[in-house]
Formats: structure tokens, C-alpha cells, sequence
């Protein structure tokens, strides 16, 4: 009785729901006194669990900090080098990336609140709340294609 989201509806809510740490979040575990940011050309449609939006420390350079009074100059900082935020940043793609997908894949293929309260009401109004009932099936469908490891 499932009542499951097909593979491109799964596929296209993590797509639009991954959102990995930043640059500035990478840098700033190098350095926690980090000012400043990142340019690049990485576009959101390119935060992707296959596809990560960086691939070297050429993909971005670092803008500075602006002093915010005139005459606003760059306020004197050394960042952390492109190599170690890139590779700071990998690491931590990689590690989001693996618990994101499973987390957004498992709470995707849940029916919404309203299937579930639906098929729990009809258990109650039919006498089979159970393990084998509606509602019950509906939540072991998914807890069984995504176990918790």
C-alpha cells in the first residue's frame, strides 16, 4: 500500500535540499579569526552530492574584508593558502554528503503527515492497529529501504 515518491521526485528533493558547508566555513575551521570571503563562478545548481561545486583551489580566490569606513580598503589579513581551504572544504563535503543523502532520501520517502494520520485513522476505524495495519506499513516500507546503520 505505499505510498512512495518515485526515483527523479527522490532524486530532485535532495538535489534541492543538499546544501554543503561553504568555503568560509572551511577556512574558518583553519583559522577561527577568518575575515573575508570567496569568489567563484559555482552556481547553486551545482551543490550536488555527485557532482561537489569545487574541484581544486583554482576554482576560487579569496576577496578580502573591507574596512566599512572610508575609504574602505582592504583590511591587512593573510587567508589561509586555496590548497588547505579546498582541501578542508573536501573533507568536509565528504562528510555532510554522506549523512545529508541518507537523512534527505529517508525523510523524502516518508508520506507526508497527512497519508500517515490518514492511514492511522483508518487502522482505528478498522480495527487493525498492528504491525500489519495501513499505517504501520507505510512506515516499515521506508524504515526498511533506509535502514538506521
Amino acid at each position: 500500500m505505499g505510498i512512495r515518491n518515485s526515483d527523479e521526485n527522490l532524486n530532485l528533493a535532495v538535489r534541492v535540499s543538499f546544501m554543503p558547508p561553504s568555503l568560509t566555513d572551511a577556512a574558518t575551521v583553519l583559522d577561527s579569526n577568518f575575515i573575508g570571503s570567496w569568489s567563484h563562478s559555482a552556481q547553486l545548481e551545482n551543490y550536488s552530492p555527485e557532482e561537489p561545486a569545487f574541484t581544486s583551489g583554482d576554482d576560487f580566490a579569496y576577496a578580502p574584508a573591507m574596512d566599512p569606513n572610508p575609504p574602505y580598503e582592504a583590511l591587512e589579513y593573510t587567508p589561509p593558502s586555496n590548497e588547505d581551504v579546498y582541501t578542508q572544504w573536501k573533507l568536509m563535503f565528504d562528510e555532510y554528503s554522506t549523512s545529508a543523502v541518507y537523512r534527505l532520501q529517508r525523510e523524502t520517502e516518508y508520506p507526508s503527515l497527512g497519508e500517515q494520520l490518514d492511514a492511522l485513522y483508518h487502522d482505528i476505524e478498522n480495527g487493525t492497529i498492528s504491525t500489519s495495519g495501513a499505517f504501520a506499513s507505510l512506515i516499515k516500507e521506508v524504515k526498511d529501504t533506509y535502514p538506521k546503520s
